[in-house]
Protein backbone atom coordinates (compact mmCIF):
# COMPACT_ATOMS: atom_id res chain seq x y z
CA UNK A 1 0.00 0.00 0.00
CA UNK A 2 1.20 3.47 -0.70
CA UNK A 3 -0.41 6.74 -0.50
CA UNK A 4 -0.85 7.54 -4.39
CA UNK A 5 -3.69 9.49 -5.43
CA UNK A 6 -6.70 7.72 -6.37
CA UNK A 7 -6.97 9.47 -9.51
CA UNK A 8 -3.70 8.16 -10.94
CA UNK A 9 -4.06 4.32 -9.67
CA UNK A 10 -7.50 4.56 -11.05
CA UNK A 11 -6.65 6.62 -14.63
CA UNK A 12 -6.48 4.20 -17.57
CA UNK A 13 -3.55 5.13 -19.97
CA UNK A 14 -6.00 5.98 -23.08
CA UNK A 15 -7.06 9.02 -24.73
CA UNK A 16 -5.54 9.54 -27.86
CA UNK A 17 -2.17 7.84 -29.25
CA UNK A 18 1.16 9.92 -29.92
CA UNK A 19 -0.15 12.23 -32.97
CA UNK A 20 1.35 15.59 -34.39
CA UNK A 21 1.52 18.25 -31.79
CA UNK A 22 -2.02 20.73 -31.46
CA UNK A 23 -2.59 23.59 -29.78
CA UNK A 24 -5.56 23.04 -27.66
CA UNK A 25 -6.98 26.50 -26.40
CA UNK A 26 -8.78 26.60 -22.74
CA UNK A 27 -12.01 28.13 -22.82
CA UNK A 28 -11.90 32.09 -22.11
CA UNK A 29 -13.10 32.49 -18.46
CA UNK A 30 -12.86 28.64 -17.77
CA UNK A 31 -11.63 27.89 -14.05
CA UNK A 32 -8.77 25.85 -14.82
CA UNK A 33 -9.46 21.80 -13.76
CA UNK A 34 -7.41 19.91 -11.18
CA UNK A 35 -4.54 17.83 -12.81
CA UNK A 36 -7.18 14.95 -11.08
CA UNK A 37 -9.62 15.05 -13.40
CA UNK A 38 -8.13 17.45 -16.06
CA UNK A 39 -7.37 15.20 -18.98
CA UNK A 40 -4.84 17.08 -20.15
CA UNK A 41 -2.40 15.62 -17.54
CA UNK A 42 -3.00 12.25 -18.65
CA UNK A 43 -0.82 10.28 -20.76
CA UNK A 44 -1.27 8.73 -24.09
CA UNK A 45 -0.82 5.23 -25.27
CA UNK A 46 2.71 4.64 -26.11
CA UNK A 47 4.38 7.02 -23.73
CA UNK A 48 7.86 4.87 -23.08
CA UNK A 49 7.97 4.59 -27.13
CA UNK A 50 8.99 8.17 -27.14
CA UNK A 51 11.86 9.80 -26.52
CA UNK A 52 12.73 11.88 -22.93
CA UNK A 53 11.32 15.40 -23.56
CA UNK A 54 9.05 14.85 -26.71
CA UNK A 55 6.21 16.91 -26.53
CA UNK A 56 2.89 15.12 -26.47
CA UNK A 57 0.33 17.85 -25.82
CA UNK A 58 0.24 21.67 -26.05
CA UNK A 59 -2.28 24.24 -24.80
CA UNK A 60 -2.45 27.98 -24.22
CA UNK A 61 -3.19 29.42 -20.84
CA UNK A 62 -3.26 32.05 -18.71
CA UNK A 63 -1.01 32.83 -16.11
CA UNK A 64 -2.23 35.53 -12.87
CA UNK A 65 -1.03 36.66 -9.64
CA UNK A 66 -3.75 36.54 -7.95
CA UNK A 67 -6.35 38.61 -10.16
CA UNK A 68 -3.94 40.32 -11.95
CA UNK A 69 -2.78 38.25 -15.23
CA UNK A 70 0.55 38.33 -16.58
CA UNK A 71 0.41 36.53 -19.68
CA UNK A 72 -0.88 39.01 -21.80
CA UNK A 73 0.97 41.58 -20.58
CA UNK A 74 4.37 40.65 -20.01
CA UNK A 75 4.36 37.25 -22.31
CA UNK A 76 2.61 34.34 -23.31
CA UNK A 77 1.73 31.70 -22.13
CA UNK A 78 1.34 28.32 -22.84
CA UNK A 79 1.51 24.65 -21.43
CA UNK A 80 3.17 21.47 -22.71
CA UNK A 81 2.84 17.45 -21.90
CA UNK A 82 5.77 15.74 -21.97
CA UNK A 83 7.53 12.52 -21.87
CA UNK A 84 9.82 12.20 -18.80
CA UNK A 85 11.47 9.29 -16.61
CA UNK A 86 10.29 8.96 -12.73
CA UNK A 87 13.18 8.20 -10.21
CA UNK A 88 13.42 4.08 -11.77
CA UNK A 89 13.37 5.25 -15.32
CA UNK A 90 10.15 4.07 -16.02
CA UNK A 91 8.25 7.07 -18.63
CA UNK A 92 5.89 9.14 -17.14
CA UNK A 93 4.03 12.24 -18.24
CA UNK A 94 4.89 16.01 -17.57
CA UNK A 95 3.53 19.07 -17.55
CA UNK A 96 5.31 22.43 -17.76
CA UNK A 97 4.59 26.04 -18.01
CA UNK A 98 6.05 28.06 -20.62
CA UNK A 99 6.48 32.20 -20.57
CA UNK A 100 7.30 33.43 -23.60
CA UNK A 101 8.36 36.99 -23.19
CA UNK A 102 6.97 40.05 -25.73
CA UNK A 103 9.97 42.13 -24.96
CA UNK A 104 12.14 41.03 -27.97
CA UNK A 105 15.18 38.77 -27.51
CA UNK A 106 18.58 39.26 -26.26
CA UNK A 107 21.77 40.00 -28.99
CA UNK A 108 22.52 35.98 -29.80
CA UNK A 109 19.21 34.78 -29.37
CA UNK A 110 16.89 34.02 -27.31
CA UNK A 111 17.34 32.42 -23.33
CA UNK A 112 15.96 29.96 -21.38
CA UNK A 113 15.90 30.28 -17.52
CA UNK A 114 14.11 27.20 -15.96
CA UNK A 115 12.51 28.76 -12.22
CA UNK A 116 12.15 25.61 -9.94
CA UNK A 117 9.36 25.75 -7.98
CA UNK A 118 9.47 24.56 -4.20
CA UNK A 119 6.41 22.96 -4.31
CA UNK A 120 7.35 21.57 -1.10
CA UNK A 121 3.99 19.00 -1.11
CA UNK A 122 2.40 15.78 -1.98
CA UNK A 123 -0.73 17.24 -2.97
CA UNK A 124 -1.25 17.34 -7.28
CA UNK A 125 -3.75 20.13 -6.55
CA UNK A 126 -0.18 22.28 -5.71
CA UNK A 127 1.45 21.27 -9.23
CA UNK A 128 3.24 25.14 -10.25
CA UNK A 129 0.80 24.42 -13.92
CA UNK A 130 -2.42 24.49 -11.56
CA UNK A 131 -1.67 27.04 -9.55
CA UNK A 132 -0.31 29.16 -11.86
CA UNK A 133 -3.59 29.51 -13.34
CA UNK A 134 -5.76 29.90 -10.28
CA UNK A 135 -3.31 33.20 -9.09
CA UNK A 136 -1.29 30.85 -6.67
CA UNK A 137 -4.18 31.40 -4.08
CA UNK A 138 -2.60 27.90 -2.62
CA UNK A 139 1.08 28.06 -2.97
CA UNK A 140 2.85 31.48 -1.84
CA UNK A 141 6.41 29.97 -2.54
CA UNK A 142 5.07 30.05 -6.32
CA UNK A 143 3.75 33.58 -6.12
CA UNK A 144 7.50 34.82 -4.82
CA UNK A 145 8.85 32.56 -7.72
CA UNK A 146 6.54 34.30 -10.14
CA UNK A 147 8.08 37.58 -9.47
CA UNK A 148 11.33 36.73 -9.92
CA UNK A 149 10.14 35.30 -13.12
CA UNK A 150 9.14 38.11 -14.58
CA UNK A 151 12.58 40.21 -14.37
CA UNK A 152 13.67 37.43 -16.74
CA UNK A 153 10.83 38.09 -19.19
CA UNK A 154 11.64 41.65 -19.08
CA UNK A 155 14.87 40.81 -20.07
CA UNK A 156 13.27 38.97 -22.95
CA UNK A 157 14.40 35.67 -21.42
CA UNK A 158 11.93 32.85 -21.85
CA UNK A 159 11.14 31.22 -18.40
CA UNK A 160 9.74 27.67 -17.77
CA UNK A 161 8.58 26.17 -14.45
CA UNK A 162 8.42 22.59 -14.46
CA UNK A 163 6.05 20.12 -12.74
CA UNK A 164 8.90 18.81 -11.24
CA UNK A 165 7.46 16.15 -8.87
CA UNK A 166 5.70 14.53 -11.64
CA UNK A 167 2.50 13.36 -11.64
CA UNK A 168 2.30 11.47 -8.35
CA UNK A 169 3.47 14.69 -6.80
CA UNK A 170 7.15 13.16 -5.09
CA UNK A 171 8.35 15.48 -3.38
CA UNK A 172 12.02 15.36 -2.74
CA UNK A 173 12.55 12.34 -5.26
CA UNK A 174 16.03 13.30 -6.74
CA UNK A 175 15.77 11.22 -10.09
CA UNK A 176 11.97 12.34 -10.08
CA UNK A 177 12.79 16.00 -9.97
CA UNK A 178 16.17 15.97 -11.94
CA UNK A 179 14.60 14.47 -14.57
CA UNK A 180 11.50 15.86 -14.66
CA UNK A 181 13.29 19.85 -15.21
CA UNK A 182 16.02 18.62 -17.50
CA UNK A 183 13.08 17.26 -20.49
CA UNK A 184 11.03 20.00 -19.59
CA UNK A 185 14.05 21.82 -20.61
CA UNK A 186 14.08 19.43 -23.71
CA UNK A 187 10.65 19.77 -24.19
CA UNK A 188 10.52 23.66 -24.60
CA UNK A 189 13.66 24.09 -26.74
CA UNK A 190 11.12 21.81 -29.44
CA UNK A 191 8.31 23.82 -29.09
CA UNK A 192 7.78 26.31 -32.12
CA UNK A 193 6.08 29.23 -30.23
CA UNK A 194 9.16 29.72 -27.30
CA UNK A 195 10.75 30.85 -30.15
CA UNK A 196 14.24 29.33 -28.96
CA UNK A 197 17.67 27.86 -31.08
CA UNK A 198 16.79 24.45 -30.39
CA UNK A 199 19.86 22.65 -28.64
CA UNK A 200 21.77 25.77 -28.65
CA UNK A 201 19.40 28.10 -26.52
CA UNK A 202 21.86 29.17 -23.24
CA UNK A 203 19.61 27.89 -20.37
CA UNK A 204 20.15 28.78 -16.68
CA UNK A 205 18.28 27.16 -13.87
CA UNK A 206 17.43 28.80 -10.23
CA UNK A 207 15.49 27.63 -7.38
CA UNK A 208 15.13 28.03 -3.30
CA UNK A 209 14.35 25.23 -0.91
CA UNK A 210 12.72 22.74 -1.70
CA UNK A 211 12.88 24.70 -5.30
CA UNK A 212 16.87 24.37 -4.94
CA UNK A 213 16.56 21.08 -4.54
CA UNK A 214 14.79 20.69 -8.30
CA UNK A 215 17.24 22.45 -9.38
CA UNK A 216 20.39 20.62 -7.84
CA UNK A 217 19.00 17.21 -8.90
CA UNK A 218 18.93 18.66 -12.84
CA UNK A 219 22.70 19.82 -12.10
CA UNK A 220 23.49 16.59 -10.81
CA UNK A 221 22.06 14.32 -13.24
CA UNK A 222 22.45 17.26 -16.47
CA UNK A 223 26.02 15.52 -17.47
CA UNK A 224 24.78 11.95 -17.82
CA UNK A 225 21.28 12.76 -18.42
CA UNK A 226 20.85 15.66 -20.89
CA UNK A 227 24.63 16.10 -21.84
CA UNK A 228 23.33 18.28 -25.11
CA UNK A 229 22.03 21.36 -23.36
CA UNK A 230 23.76 24.26 -23.02
CA UNK A 231 23.16 25.14 -19.25
CA UNK A 232 25.44 28.15 -18.62
CA UNK A 233 24.79 28.61 -15.33
CA UNK A 234 22.69 27.54 -12.22
CA UNK A 235 22.00 29.05 -8.91
CA UNK A 236 20.38 26.91 -6.09
CA UNK A 237 19.88 28.39 -2.49
CA UNK A 238 19.10 27.15 0.90
CA UNK A 239 19.56 23.24 -0.56
CA UNK A 240 18.34 20.21 1.34
CA UNK A 241 20.64 17.71 0.54
CA UNK A 242 18.69 14.81 1.70
CA UNK A 243 21.39 12.65 3.23
CA UNK A 244 21.32 11.04 6.66
CA UNK A 245 22.95 13.76 8.36
CA UNK A 246 20.23 16.06 6.98
CA UNK A 247 17.66 13.78 8.11
CA UNK A 248 19.06 13.48 11.78
CA UNK A 249 19.06 16.98 11.98
CA UNK A 250 15.54 17.49 10.71
CA UNK A 251 13.89 14.78 13.34
CA UNK A 252 13.13 16.85 16.51
CA UNK A 253 13.56 20.38 14.96
CA UNK A 254 10.88 22.95 14.21
CA UNK A 255 10.35 21.58 10.62
CA UNK A 256 9.96 18.16 11.63
CA UNK A 257 6.83 17.87 9.78
CA UNK A 258 8.34 17.52 6.51
CA UNK A 259 10.01 14.30 7.49
CA UNK A 260 6.34 12.96 6.61
CA UNK A 261 5.40 14.43 3.49
CA UNK A 262 9.07 13.24 2.15
CA UNK A 263 8.72 9.76 3.49
CA UNK A 264 5.16 9.72 1.47
CA UNK A 265 6.91 10.67 -1.59
CA UNK A 266 9.61 8.27 -1.32
CA UNK A 267 7.21 5.63 -0.86
CA UNK A 268 5.56 6.27 -4.16
CA UNK A 269 8.84 6.11 -6.05
CA UNK A 270 10.27 3.28 -4.00
CA UNK A 271 7.41 1.05 -2.80
CA UNK A 272 9.72 -1.33 -1.58
CA UNK A 273 10.32 1.34 0.96
CA UNK A 274 6.26 0.09 2.33
CA UNK A 275 5.97 2.93 4.68
CA UNK A 276 2.50 2.11 5.78
CA UNK A 277 3.96 -1.08 7.81
CA UNK A 278 6.34 1.26 9.55
CA UNK A 279 3.56 3.94 10.88
CA UNK A 280 1.58 3.42 14.26
CA UNK A 281 -1.72 4.96 14.03
CA UNK A 282 -0.66 8.14 14.86
CA UNK A 283 1.55 7.96 12.20
CA UNK A 284 -1.35 7.03 9.57
CA UNK A 285 -3.59 9.98 10.77
CA UNK A 286 -0.13 12.57 10.19
CA UNK A 287 0.36 11.39 6.57
CA UNK A 288 -3.33 11.54 6.09
CA UNK A 289 -3.32 15.43 7.00
CA UNK A 290 -0.16 16.61 5.36
CA UNK A 291 -0.93 14.60 2.64
CA UNK A 292 -3.59 17.72 1.26
CA UNK A 293 -2.38 21.73 1.07
CA UNK A 294 0.56 23.04 -0.31
CA UNK A 295 3.45 23.26 1.92
CA UNK A 296 1.10 22.36 4.65
CA UNK A 297 3.66 19.43 6.62
CA UNK A 298 6.94 21.97 7.11
CA UNK A 299 5.48 23.37 10.19
CA UNK A 300 2.87 21.09 10.95
CA UNK A 301 4.81 19.14 14.01
CA UNK A 302 7.34 21.04 15.23
CA UNK A 303 9.97 19.49 17.47
CA UNK A 304 8.15 16.01 16.61
CA UNK A 305 10.25 12.80 17.05
CA UNK A 306 9.64 10.63 13.89
CA UNK A 307 9.78 7.64 16.22
CA UNK A 308 6.22 8.82 17.85
CA UNK A 309 4.78 7.85 14.51
CA UNK A 310 6.55 4.36 13.92
CA UNK A 311 5.99 1.08 15.43
CA UNK A 312 10.39 0.68 14.90
CA UNK A 313 12.53 2.83 16.92
CA UNK A 314 15.09 4.51 15.32
CA UNK A 315 12.95 3.97 11.94
CA UNK A 316 15.80 5.87 9.70
CA UNK A 317 18.47 3.05 10.57
CA UNK A 318 16.13 0.53 9.27
CA UNK A 319 17.88 -1.10 6.72
CA UNK A 320 15.58 -0.25 3.66
CA UNK A 321 15.00 3.08 5.01
CA UNK A 322 18.58 3.67 4.68
CA UNK A 323 19.10 2.25 1.65
CA UNK A 324 16.16 4.77 0.10
CA UNK A 325 17.78 8.01 1.88
CA UNK A 326 20.67 7.44 0.69
CA UNK A 327 20.19 6.78 -2.72
CA UNK A 328 17.64 9.73 -2.76
CA UNK A 329 20.38 12.24 -1.30
CA UNK A 330 22.21 14.41 -3.29
CA UNK A 331 25.74 14.01 -4.45
CA UNK A 332 25.83 10.32 -6.28
CA UNK A 333 27.26 13.19 -9.27
CA UNK A 334 29.26 16.03 -9.43
CA UNK A 335 27.78 19.16 -11.85
CA UNK A 336 29.36 20.71 -14.86
CA UNK A 337 27.76 23.78 -15.14
CA UNK A 338 28.98 26.98 -13.55
CA UNK A 339 26.76 27.13 -10.04
CA UNK A 340 26.03 29.37 -7.46
CA UNK A 341 25.17 27.73 -3.90
CA UNK A 342 24.00 29.96 -1.21
CA UNK A 343 23.24 29.30 2.64
CA UNK A 344 22.35 31.50 5.29
CA UNK A 345 24.89 30.02 8.27
CA UNK A 346 21.96 30.00 11.15
CA UNK A 347 19.36 28.58 8.83
CA UNK A 348 17.19 27.11 11.64
CA UNK A 349 15.38 24.54 8.22
CA UNK A 350 18.23 24.22 6.17
CA UNK A 351 21.29 22.89 7.97
CA UNK A 352 24.30 24.00 6.38
CA UNK A 353 26.98 21.37 7.49
CA UNK A 354 26.00 19.01 4.65
CA UNK A 355 26.08 21.41 2.22
CA UNK A 356 29.60 22.33 2.67
CA UNK A 357 30.32 18.90 2.84
CA UNK A 358 28.37 18.02 -0.85
CA UNK A 359 29.99 21.55 -2.33
CA UNK A 360 33.26 20.21 -1.11
CA UNK A 361 32.56 16.70 -2.47
CA UNK A 362 31.83 18.96 -5.80
CA UNK A 363 34.95 20.63 -5.52
CA UNK A 364 37.07 17.58 -5.85
CA UNK A 365 35.42 16.15 -8.54
CA UNK A 366 36.04 19.46 -10.91
CA UNK A 367 33.32 21.24 -10.01
CA UNK A 368 33.39 25.29 -10.61
CA UNK A 369 31.26 26.41 -7.75
CA UNK A 370 31.07 29.89 -6.16
CA UNK A 371 29.37 28.91 -2.62
CA UNK A 372 28.42 31.70 -0.41
CA UNK A 373 27.49 30.57 2.88
CA UNK A 374 25.49 34.04 4.54
CA UNK A 375 26.63 35.34 7.74
CA UNK A 376 23.53 37.32 7.48
CA UNK A 377 21.27 34.45 6.85
CA UNK A 378 19.30 34.20 10.00
CA UNK A 379 16.37 32.52 9.00
CA UNK A 380 15.49 30.83 6.05
CA UNK A 381 13.01 32.46 4.72
CA UNK A 382 14.44 35.67 5.02
CA UNK A 383 17.15 34.01 3.38
CA UNK A 384 15.18 34.23 0.51
CA UNK A 385 15.49 37.57 -0.61
CA UNK A 386 19.46 37.66 -0.09
CA UNK A 387 19.92 34.74 -2.19
CA UNK A 388 17.54 36.68 -5.23
CA UNK A 389 19.97 39.73 -4.66
CA UNK A 390 23.01 37.13 -5.81
CA UNK A 391 21.96 34.44 -7.55
CA UNK A 392 20.35 36.78 -10.29
CA UNK A 393 23.29 38.87 -11.22
CA UNK A 394 24.96 35.61 -11.15
CA UNK A 395 22.36 34.03 -13.62
CA UNK A 396 22.55 37.54 -16.13
CA UNK A 397 26.96 36.97 -15.66
CA UNK A 398 26.95 33.37 -17.12
CA UNK A 399 24.35 34.41 -19.97
CA UNK A 400 26.77 37.28 -20.54
CA UNK A 401 29.41 35.01 -21.43
CA UNK A 402 31.29 37.10 -18.30
CA UNK A 403 34.44 34.84 -16.28
CA UNK A 404 33.33 32.02 -13.97
CA UNK A 405 33.68 32.83 -10.30
CA UNK A 406 34.96 29.75 -8.23
CA UNK A 407 35.59 29.41 -4.90
CA UNK A 408 36.74 26.00 -4.86
CA UNK A 409 39.60 25.91 -2.46
CA UNK A 410 38.90 28.75 -0.28
CA UNK A 411 38.64 27.96 3.17
CA UNK A 412 35.80 26.24 4.11
CA UNK A 413 34.71 29.15 6.38
CA UNK A 414 34.68 31.90 3.77
CA UNK A 415 31.96 33.49 3.28
CA UNK A 416 32.66 36.34 0.75
CA UNK A 417 31.01 35.41 -2.54
CA UNK A 418 33.07 35.16 -5.76
CA UNK A 419 30.20 36.71 -7.26
CA UNK A 420 31.42 39.42 -5.50
CA UNK A 421 34.41 42.21 -5.89
CA UNK A 422 36.15 41.17 -2.86
CA UNK A 423 38.42 37.96 -3.19
CA UNK A 424 37.96 35.54 -0.43
CA UNK A 425 40.39 35.99 2.71
CA UNK A 426 42.30 32.53 4.17
CA UNK A 427 42.04 32.81 7.59
CA UNK A 428 45.29 32.26 9.35
CA UNK A 429 46.02 29.14 10.74
CA UNK A 430 47.11 27.66 13.81
CA UNK A 431 51.20 26.76 13.97
CA UNK A 432 52.18 24.34 16.23
CA UNK A 433 55.54 22.09 16.41
CA UNK A 434 53.88 18.98 18.53
CA UNK A 435 54.45 15.78 17.43
CA UNK A 436 50.73 15.18 18.75
CA UNK A 437 47.66 17.11 19.02
CA UNK A 438 44.42 16.86 21.15
CA UNK A 439 41.87 17.53 19.61
CA UNK A 440 38.10 18.64 21.21
CA UNK A 441 34.94 17.90 19.51
CA UNK A 442 32.61 20.59 19.43
CA UNK A 443 29.03 18.90 20.16
CA UNK A 444 25.60 21.25 21.05
CA UNK A 445 24.49 21.43 24.32
CA UNK A 446 23.11 18.46 26.11
CA UNK A 447 24.59 16.21 23.65
CA UNK A 448 27.01 13.66 23.79
CA UNK A 449 29.58 11.65 21.94
CA UNK A 450 28.79 8.89 20.55
CA UNK A 451 31.66 8.12 18.04
CA UNK A 452 34.25 10.18 16.59
CA UNK A 453 36.43 9.78 13.65
CA UNK A 454 39.51 11.61 12.69
CA UNK A 455 40.45 12.24 8.80
CA UNK A 456 43.68 13.66 7.47
CA UNK A 457 43.46 13.37 3.38
CA UNK A 458 40.11 11.62 3.42
CA UNK A 459 41.84 8.51 5.22
CA UNK A 460 40.37 8.04 8.85
CA UNK A 461 43.76 8.31 11.22
CA UNK A 462 42.41 7.99 14.47
CA UNK A 463 38.71 6.91 15.56
CA UNK A 464 36.82 5.78 18.88
CA UNK A 465 33.48 4.72 19.67
CA UNK A 466 33.47 5.84 23.41
CA UNK A 467 32.10 8.49 25.07
CA UNK A 468 35.34 10.97 25.08
CA UNK A 469 36.12 14.88 25.32
CA UNK A 470 39.08 14.89 23.34
CA UNK A 471 41.20 12.48 20.99
CA UNK A 472 45.07 12.12 20.32
CA UNK A 473 46.08 12.34 16.84
CA UNK A 474 50.02 11.87 16.53
CA UNK A 475 51.26 14.00 13.39
CA UNK A 476 55.03 13.09 13.73
CA UNK A 477 54.96 11.68 10.52
CA UNK A 478 53.22 15.00 8.93
CA UNK A 479 55.59 16.56 6.44
CA UNK A 480 54.35 19.06 4.86
CA UNK A 481 53.69 22.56 5.39
CA UNK A 482 49.81 22.84 6.13
CA UNK A 483 47.83 20.29 7.23
CA UNK A 484 43.60 20.03 6.97
CA UNK A 485 42.24 18.06 9.63
CA UNK A 486 38.27 16.97 9.88
CA UNK A 487 36.42 15.70 12.53
CA UNK A 488 33.34 13.27 11.81
CA UNK A 489 31.66 13.27 15.10
CA UNK A 490 28.12 11.09 15.87
CA UNK A 491 26.41 12.72 18.79
CA UNK A 492 23.12 11.68 20.55
CA UNK A 493 20.30 13.17 22.89
CA UNK A 494 18.09 10.89 24.15
CA UNK A 495 16.65 9.82 20.33
CA UNK A 496 18.18 12.48 19.07
CA UNK A 497 21.28 11.31 16.81
CA UNK A 498 23.44 14.07 14.47
CA UNK A 499 26.33 14.13 12.76
CA UNK A 500 28.36 16.74 12.50
CA UNK A 501 31.71 17.66 10.62
CA UNK A 502 34.40 20.00 11.77
CA UNK A 503 37.34 21.12 9.51
CA UNK A 504 40.48 22.56 11.14
CA UNK A 505 43.94 24.19 9.52
CA UNK A 506 47.23 23.65 10.94
CA UNK A 507 50.49 25.19 10.30
CA UNK A 508 53.39 23.17 11.05
CA UNK A 509 56.71 24.51 12.04
CA UNK A 510 59.33 23.47 14.05
CA UNK A 511 60.19 19.65 14.71
CA UNK A 512 57.05 18.45 13.38
CA UNK A 513 58.11 18.44 9.86
CA UNK A 514 61.61 17.00 10.81
CA UNK A 515 61.38 13.51 8.37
Amino acid sequence: MTWTPAWIRSAAPTLLGVAALGLICSPAGAAPLSPTVDPFYQAPAGLDAVAPGTVLRTRAVTVTLGPVPLSGLLAKAYQLLYRTNGASGRAVPGVTTVLVPNAGAPAGGRQLVSVDDAEDSVDPNCAPSYQLQNGEQGDANLALETGLATTELTQGRAIVIPDAEGPQSEYIVTGMEGHAALDSIRAVEHFPLAGLSGMATKVGLIGYSGGAHVTAAADELAPSYAPELNLVGVAEGGVPVGNEDTVSYINGSIGAGVLMATAIALDRAYPELDLPALLNAKGRAFAQQVSTGCASSVFAAPFANYDSYTNTPDVFHVPRVERVINLNALGHNSPTAPTFVYNGIHDELIWIKPLDDLVAHYCQAGARIDYFRDPLGLEHIQGVANFTLLAIPYLTGRFNGDPVPDTCGAPAGSTTPASGSVAPRHKSTRCTSARVIVLHPRVPAGFSVRRLEVLIAGRVVSSTRRHVRSIRVSIADRRSGRLAIELRITASRRHHRITLYERRSYRLCGHAQRR
